[in-house]
């Protein structure tokens, strides 16, 4: 019997932690909760992830922990392996604050995008706020890794979050843009040096796999 458990559905979320279990070489089971059914809202699961959303992590190995929140899992992950978080200051500070700016700023701010944009009759102004908050984000992420190679220096688990949104929605916030978001040329070096990592690529496979 694995002693983790994966409780997710195919999406973002799911894909950032299927990223980091490849890393560490983590085996884990998989319980799809159909969103799409609103299995989300079941008491069952709401007693582990009370604010009905997924993945959530359950790690038995030691007694029963249950994580909630992408980016804990990501830390409570990366602690338990001792793998891709600096132990260091300030570099630990930084990875947990490019963490917080891959999972607080884009990921919040995209979903909101999609949704607008994918709703008709959506209000314009509804539209123009996410996308143009979205062309400051990866602007922000464009000129710091002007002179970084990853978010923290080095590749961390501030990185999975803020990757996984991008390589999904640079291109089309781009076409939003009107030429405000222009060449990203650091942001696609970037890019390829993470979809480059064996673990990426085959949680990407994984996930797809999930969702067929």
């Amino acid at each position: 019997m694995e002693e983790l458990t994966l409780l997710t559905y195919p999406g973002p979320n799911d894909l950032k932690v299927r990223i980091m279990l490849a890393e560490v070489a983590a085996q884990y089971v998989v319980k799809q909760i159909d969103i799409k059914k609103g299995e989300q809202f079941h008491p069952g699961f709401l007693a582990l992830s009370p604010n009905n959303k997924i993945p959530v992590l359950l790690d038995t190995s030691e007694g029963s922990v249950t994580i909630f929140e992408t980016g804990a899992i990501l830390t409570y992950l990366a602690e338990k392996y001792g793998c891709l978080l600096p132990g260091d200051q300030p570099r630990r500070a930084q990875t947990f604050a490019w963490l917080h700016f891959g999972t607080g700023g884009l990921g919040s701010t995209l979903p909101q995008l999609h949704h607008y944009l994918d709703t008709p009759q959506s209000p314009r102004v509804a539209v123009d706020r996410f996308a143009q908050e979205a062309i400051r984000l990866f602007s922000v992420l464009e000129h710091h890794l002007a002179s970084n190679e990853y978010l923290a220096g080095e590749y961390t688990i501030a990185d999975i979050p803020s990757y996984v949104s991008t390589s999904g929605w640079l291109r089309r916030v781009k076409a939003l843009s009107d030429g405000k978001l222009q060449e990203t040329p650091h942001i696609n070096r970037w890019l390829g040096l993470i979809a480059g990592r064996v673990a990426v690529s085959s949680a990407a496979n994984a996930a797809r796999g999930s969702g067929e």
